[in-house]
């Protein structure tokens, strides 16, 4: 069942209320332009702001991208990924994928490689399949820990389970040469 959508002036009435959802969606409308008769960044970012500053995870993490990633905005990644560490502390598993991928390389100034694999696992343990994958072929790789080709395919199994892509190429190129799981062509 599809949630029911509120008119946009109902919507900002709820925002203006204190309703942090409300803000949110307030905040995506006016970004997107759905459902507004125009536009307007500046107005949209306020209110994902004001969500944010209320604890909503998914305004923070929304936040924390478009500030890492200069999304209409001068880039600001100290203050994107402050948003981004609050949404991973209460327990955004895409907020630590997230921050698992800009501090694990995305940048060269910002890798810090024992964050970025704290942050990867947390993501991969909460069911983030493409944070499953990633650990996958860090362990089976050696990169951001130690190689661990055992640990390394468990995680791509879990991965392939949830039906992730690179997953499962790997796991066929597991098969196909019989490396860790049974030679099937």
């Amino acid at each position: 069942m599809r949630p029911r959508l509120m008119s946009i002036e109902k919507l900002r009435s709820a925002a203006e209320s204190g309703d942090r959802n409300a803000q949110l969606q307030l905040g995506i409308a006016l970004i997107t332009g759905q459902g507004v008769p125009a536009s307007d960044v500046e107005g949209g970012r306020l209110w994902l702001t004001r969500a944010a500053e209320s604890g909503s995870p998914n305004a923070q993490r929304f936040l924390g991208l478009i500030y890492l990633r200069g999304m209409d905005v001068v880039p600001d990644p100290a203050r994107g990924t402050r948003y981004l560490e609050a949404a991973a502390s209460a327990g955004d598993a895409e907020s630590h994928w997230f921050l698992a991928c800009y501090l694990g390389g995305a940048r060269d100034d910002a890798y810090e490689p024992e964050a970025a694999l704290s942050h990867l696992r947390t993501a991969a343990e909460a069911g983030h399949g493409r944070a499953m994958a990633h650990l996958g072929y860090a362990l089976w790789n050696g990169f951001l820990a130690p190689r661990s080709p055992r640990e390394a395919l468990g995680w791509t199994i879990r991965a392939a389970q949830q039906g992730d892509p690179g997953a499962l190429l790997a796991l066929a190129e597991h098969c196909a040469v019989g490396c860790l799981l049974p030679r099937d062509q």
